[in-house]
């Protein structure tokens, strides 16, 4: 039997034993039966806190030359400023390094 869904997704697929339907609209139909079983849901919506982001800025390093910026990792700070890339100087701190 042809299928007239051209698209490669397994859920546009026809059904074996619903040839005219895909496979995501009966399986839309399962769980919308079973959501009407369910009934209602028992209580109010959930009322999650966002987490808030730091505000605080990142270290960064400047070349005294070219003025090349990189933002530094905590996890890479206690081995102080890197080398600028272009001028081949130690560059300097800029920023919060504690």
């Amino acid at each position: 039997m042809r299928s007239y869904f051209s698209c490669q997704d397994s859920l546009l697929t026809l059904h074996p034993r619903h040839p005219r339907e895909p496979l995501a609209v009966i399986i839309f139909q399962k769980q919308f039966a079973i959501a009407l079983k369910l009934g209602a849901y028992p209580h109010s919506l959930l009322k999650v806190p966002a987490t808030t982001l730091s505000l605080r800025a990142r270290p960064r390093a400047v070349c005294k030359q070219c003025g090349f910026r990189v933002p530094m990792l905590k996890a890479w700070v206690h081995y102080g400023p890197p080398v600028c890339p272009m001028d081949q100087v130690l560059m300097e701190k800029h920023g919060e390094w504690d």
